[in-house]
């Protein structure tokens, strides 16, 4: 596999446009639309272009030739006490049996293997025992590569542009209102970017750190209708307090909802029923699921921690149901 090579003038110049192109407009036309802005500009604007690649090709030629080099002599795993024994007594087994086939050879040697004593082993353990420790030597001199998410690579993307002027608090917002408001087409692009680069780096580099999977997911515990509520207005808030706290944002989510009438909060209300619904039919095929006996546990076992997590879910339900009332602080609950 070849290092990464870098990119020209005017591939730097069509990727930059490609990011803030118009996605109504098709593929062919904005292509030659580029070609005809390259064409256009004098060699001043181009000089800006060329120096960005220039640039751009001493990094990487940095980091590309000892990656090459790497690539080009894979690191050995280390070899067990048995390996270090057969080494060196294979070429006598096959000398004394030209005929074995390699299954009857392997076979030879591990009788000859079991038979030794844990003293005739022990210089076999030693070299095994080094030649873990050159590999555990070599392969910490290869740095972990993470692939960074669409997000992350949105954020630094936005990064590069940002007004300095601006503070880092407020900047990070900004961004992040970006890609809240961004459409999932336009996020498309961002997706596709994080799956190459996963791609790249899972084949270039060694040490590549693996993706931890999800877990899988339990069953949501059910949302009041305060919940529904914050869920709703909660961007308005922040849109008109952007400077307030968490806890500030609770407390006025709060607030607001004491001063709404029973009709108001009747569309939550109803949300909130009917996803308490969803919660209880779910944790009754869950349970049916695990009715059956598993590792010794009696049939019923996760029906008690069922009945549990319910008493704890009411439990909580009555909390928010004295939020509701104004009896208690929304901030005591964040």
């Amino acid at each position: 596999m070849n290092p990464r090579r870098p990119h020209g003038a005017y591939t730097l110049f069509v990727k930059e446009q490609w990011r803030n192109r118009d996605l109504n407009v098709p593929f062919v036309e904005y292509s030659k639309e580029i070609a005809n802005r390259w064409n256009n500009m004098d060699e001043g604007e181009k000089s800006t272009w060329h120096v960005r690649a220039a640039r751009e090709k001493k990094k990487v030629q940095g980091r590309s030739a000892p990656l090459a080099k790497r690539l080009a002599q894979p690191i050995k795993r280390p070899r067990t006490a048995y390996i270090f024994f057969s080494m060196d007594r294979r070429q006598m087994v096959m000398r004394e049996h030209p005929n074995s086939s390699f299954a009857e050879t392997t076979r030879i040697l591990g009788r000859m293997w079991a038979k030794l004593t844990t003293q005739e082993k022990g210089k076999y353990t030693k070299r095994a025992e080094a030649d873990k420790r050159r590999y555990e030597r070599e392969i910490k001199k290869i740095p972990i590569r993470r692939p960074h998410g669409a997000y992350t690579l949105f954020v630094r993307e936005q990064w590069k542009n940002r007004n300095l002027d601006v503070s880092f608090t407020s900047y990070s917002k900004e961004v992040a209102n970006r890609w809240s408001n961004m459409n999932e087409r336009e996020k498309t692009i961002w997706h596709e970017r994080a799956e190459r680069e996963k791609s790249r780096i899972v084949l270039e580099s060694p040490r590549s750190a693996p993706i931890p999977k999800r877990k899988k997911q339990s069953t949501k515990r059910p949302r009041t209708a305060f919940i529904f509520f914050c869920m709703d207005k909660r961007q308005m808030v922040l849109r008109e307090n952007p400077n307030s706290s968490f806890a500030e944002t609770a407390r006025i989510l709060g607030n607001m909802w004491t001063q709404l009438t029973s009709s108001e909060k009747e569309t939550y209300t109803k949300r909130a029923e009917a996803d308490k619904k969803r919660y209880e039919r779910e944790i009754k095929n869950n349970t049916k699921q695990a009715s059956t006996t598993k590792r010794g546990r009696p049939v019923g076992y996760r029906n008690n921690r069922n009945e549990e997590s319910t008493s704890r879910s009411n439990e909580s339900s009555s909390i928010w149901s004295d939020v509701c009332e104004g009896r208690l602080l929304p901030i005591t609950l964040f």
